[in-house]
């Protein structure tokens, strides 16, 4: 039997979409949109050099990119911003955001009931 690892979810349930994106195929992103049809369901769109910059490491469609261009990636939208004089995004008030979240969870964990965060 798998088990997923790390599936992230957007669901909109007024809109009638979901949006999947599974870490074990980190060049996937699964789209569904509700429609009258019985056989409608999900569908892959892979990612490839039609989105930026991801054809700049591997050029073509459903090539998978790695760990280390991610990074790359990162890395230069950080220097970009350093070099624009901007605020980098996500930059230190949403990391205390993240945590604030991260910590309303635990003591959610520990009291059994809703944490208010932040």
């Amino acid at each position: 039997m798998s088990k997923r690892k790390l599936l992230v979810v957007e669901d909109d349930p007024g809109l009638q979409k979901q949006l999947r994106w599974n870490f074990e195929d980190m060049n996937v992103l699964e789209v569904y949109k509700a429609t009258d049809d019985p056989s409608s369901g999900f569908t892959k769109v892979r990612g490839g050099d039609r989105f930026w910059p991801h054809g700049r490491f591997v050029p073509g469609s459903a090539n998978p990119i790695g760990f280390e261009d991610l990074v790359c990636i990162e890395d230069h939208e950080y220097l970009e911003s350093v070099a624009a004089g901007r605020q980098h995004r996500p930059g230190f008030a949403e990391a205390v955001r993240y945590v604030e979240v991260q910590d309303a969870l635990l003591r959610s964990v520990q009291s059994g009931q809703w944490e208010t965060v932040g």
